[in-house]
This record gives C-alpha cells, sequence and structure tokens, in this order.
C-alpha cells in the first residue's frame, strides 16, 4: 500500500483518510488531520481550525500590512457575536482558535473575557498574536487568568532601526520590550505553564546573522520560543515583497479552503487571511450557520474553481502570491 509522509510519521492512504473523518483532540491529530484534509482534498463536516476578527483597528501602520488599504469601517466585534460563533465552533469539534485577524486584538477591550469565554466552552487550543503595545499589566494579569493557551507577540524587525523600518515609529520599541519581559515574570508568579510565551519577528533586509543570533540569545530564558521569519507576500499591500517572483511560481489549490474558517468582525465568514476586505466573503453567521457555509455551494464553488486551476477567475483569488497558493 502506497504510503505519505506527514507529521514526521508515515500513515498509510487508508489511514489518512479515516484522521479526516475521526473527532481531533491532540495536537500531533491536529497537525496529521489539517494535512490529512488538504492533500485529499477532505472536507470535515466542520473546520478544524478558525480564526475571528476581534477588532480590524490598529495603531501602526506598518509596512509589510495591507490594513491602510481596507475600505471596510473599522471597529470591535460585539461580544454577543462571539459568544454566538463558539457556540457553535465548540459544538462542532473546533480544536484551534486564534483571536485575531486584521488588527491589533487588544483594542477590544473585552478580548480577555472572550478568551475565557471560548475555554469555558472547552475549546482545546485559544491563541493570540499581539503587537505587544497594550500589553500592560492589567491586560497581561487577564490573559493570563483567562486562561489562554499561547501568546504570539509580533516584534518585528528585531533591531530599533529595522523595527522603526517596518512599524512606522520607534517610540514603541523599548515599551514592547518591557511588555514581554513583564509578561514572562507575571506568569511566573502565577507559577502557570500557559500561556505559551513566542515571539514572532520578521528579518527586516538589512539585519545580519549576528544580529539574528543577538536577538535569539537576549530572548532566550525570557520566552519559549523565538521564532524569524522572512518577509512574506500579504495580499496586495505588502510591497516589500518580491511579487513578480511570486507571481511566476506555479498555482497550487489554496489550502486556506480546506482547513480554516474566518469569522470577520461583521459576521462575514471568508476562508482567506490576506483577504483584507472580505472579497471572499462566503456567507454571514447572522444568516446562516459555520457549518452550512463550510459546507455550502460558494466555498464549494471556491474549491472546485481552485482544484481545476481556474483560480484567477475568482475574486480576491487572481492577484494572490500567498504562500498558501503558490509552490513556494
Amino acid at each position: 500500500m502506497t504510503k505519505r509522509y506527514y507529521c514526521d510519521e508515515y500513515i498509510s492512504g487508508a489511514a489518512l483518510l479515516e484522521l479526516t473523518e475521526r473527532p481531533v483532540r491532540t495536537r500531533e491529530a491536529y497537525l496529521l488531520t489539517l494535512e490529512a484534509c488538504y492533500n485529499l482534498k477532505a472536507v470535515r463536516p466542520f473546520p478544524l481550525k478558525m480564526m475571528v476578527e476581534s477588532s480590524n483597528r490598529c495603531m501602526l501602520h506598518c509596512a509589510m500590512c495591507p490594513r491602510d488599504r481596507m475600505s471596510r469601517a473599522q471597529g470591535d466585534m460585539p461580544f454577543e457575536l462571539f459568544a454566538k460563533v463558539v457556540d457553535e465552533a465548540a459544538a462542532g469539534g473546533l480544536y484551534h482558535l486564534s483571536m485575531h485577524q486584521h488588527g491589533e486584538p487588544l483594542m477590544n477591550e473585552r478580548l480577555p473575557e472572550m478568551v475565557q469565554v471560548a475555554k469555558a466552552r472547552g475549546i482545546p487550543v485559544v491563541n493570540l498574536t499581539t503587537n505587544g503595545i497594550l500589553l500592560d499589566d492589567i491586560a497581561s494579569r487577564a490573559l493570563i487568568e483567562a486562561r489562554l493557551d499561547t501568546l504570539v507577540v509580533s516584534f518585528d524587525g528585531i533591531t530599533r532601526d529595522a523595527y522603526t523600518l517596518l512599524r512606522g515609529v520607534e517610540r514603541y520599541y523599548d515599551r514592547v520590550r518591557d511588555n514581554i519581559r513583564r509578561f514572562s515574570q507575571l506568569r511566573r508568579a502565577y507559577g502557570f505553564s500557559k500561556p505559551f510565551l513566542r515571539i514572532h519577528a520578521l528579518r527586516a533586509p538589512q539585519v545580519t546573522d549576528e544580529e539574528v543570533e543577538a536577538f535569539r540569545a537576549e530572548w532566550r530564558g525570557v520566552v519559549d520560543h523565538v521564532g524569524v521569519g522572512e518577509i512574506a507576500p500579504y495580499g496586495e499591500g505588502n510591497e516589500m515583497f518580491d511579487r513578480e517572483r511570486g507571481a511566476a511560481l506555479a498555482r497550487v489549490p489554496c489550502r486556506h479552503l480546506w482547513q480554516q474558517l474566518i469569522v470577520l468582525r461583521t459576521g462575514d465568514v471568508v476562508p482567506c487571511c490576506v483577504d483584507i476586505d472580505g472579497q471572499t466573503a462566503v456567507g454571514n453567521v447572522y444568516e446562516e450557520s459555520l457549518a452550512s457555509i463550510w459546507m455550502g455551494e460558494r466555498l464549494q464553488h471556491m474549491r472546485a474553481m481552485h482544484l481545476a486551476g481556474r483560480a484567477d477567475e475568482l475574486p480576491g483569488c487572481a492577484e494572490c502570491v500567498d504562500v498558501y497558493c503558490r509552490a513556494y
């Protein structure tokens, strides 16, 4: 029997198909099932992964972010809408919930309460990515007490000059550094191992290998993990990425269509995390259930178009060079 390789395990084709159908309760099963669903193009009754746009407001104007081109009105997700989404997600067997999308989630003052509700409903993994500017003592304590699973602080640039280049402002550099250290101290004081604390930094072009290593060393023992990545495509707004190179690469069916849903702050549902204006909307949770949207005609049509090599005919997909739909 032909075997395929996923996540450090050899798994037979039959076992892969079974993975797409059974409940997921562990991280390893979650990762394996995401890969199986995409590679077999299998659609579970409900997605394992979702993102909610707790806020699409932000105080920054980052060089690599397309938010300044956003035409949607800006604001926060109503708490009642979030509760409705989480109730259905928990019932559907959701495993991983991210509390961010096109904005700074901590601008929503009810965010810690939202995290607490998601955990109380039994969502196994609830995570949050923040720029760290509003991660003060009060917010840190609230997130720790809400039992958030993972906190990722985006500290893009690495050096002070590079941070200023990417973020467009220097004045938050020291504040974010202090906030990360304070969060780590508070978590230790609570005696908790969670939230798992991670720094993720995009490396600016002028940053040297030596500066990257110094950055990693500085945070060793303070946070649980330091990730350093290259500047990647993000919708149509990232002028720091070589779009011609991305467009020249072969297109593949976008894995988002088989792996996740995103609920924008208005209730619109999109499959694409780089869709800043909701062009790929496939439904609205005020009008229909998440399960019916996930299995619905509009999303099935998008999947079929991608499989047929006709993604360029879809609004929001034609110009996309995201890593999830190109053979990087």
